[in-house]
């Protein structure tokens, strides 16, 4: 598809996020909001995962819980599920906070992720992993293909949006 047909689905998609949002209400939506720098994971290509790494929200077994296209058809021989992840699928690796979103809760629900400086806005990515290590500096590591959808590079600033559950008073 044309990149810059995508940037307009894009921005269409977040002005329809924006109007869902106000429709809603506050009230209605809890948001966990955060904003720092970003680093790119997962893929056959990535050799900051061991070849036979895996993933913090995902098991073998489960493969089959999320979307056709977020694991790679052919991955290479060996691969454990961080190296199978399709590049081109937008999925995230944050810091999650387990007591707050539970591993069954990040499976089942897709969060939005933001470049501050362009407005590009992705809705719909998949959280996969548990990281990036704390010493990195870094809150998210995104997919290769998220990271260029948002114009972003290593150490580049993202903002993330993640569904909450509803919090009992």
């Amino acid at each position: 598809m044309d990149p810059v047909r995508i940037r307009e689905l894009l921005l269409e998609i977040q002005s329809r996020l924006d109007e869902l949002f106000d429709l809603l209400g506050a009230e209605a939506v809890d948001w966990l909001n955060w904003e720092g720098k970003m680093s790119t994971f997962g893929g056959p290509k990535d050799s900051g995962v061991s070849l036979d790494e895996g993933l913090a929200l995902c098991e073998p077994h489960e493969v089959d819980e999320f979307d056709d296209d977020l694991f790679l058809e052919d991955p290479p021989e060996g691969a454990g599920l961080a190296r199978s992840l399709n590049p081109d699928y937008p999925y995230i690796a944050c810091r999650w906070d387990y007591d707050i979103t539970s591993r069954d809760w990040l499976q089942a629900h897709k969060v939005v992720v933001r470049n501050p400086a362009t407005g590009v806005t992705v809705p719909g990515v998949q959280p996969i992993d548990w990281g990036p290590n704390e010493s990195t500096g870094r809150i998210a590591d995104l997919s290769p293909d998220l990271a260029a959808m948002l114009g972003l590079k290593t150490d580049g600033i993202c903002e993330v949006a993640v569904p909450i559950p509803a919090r009992v008073a």
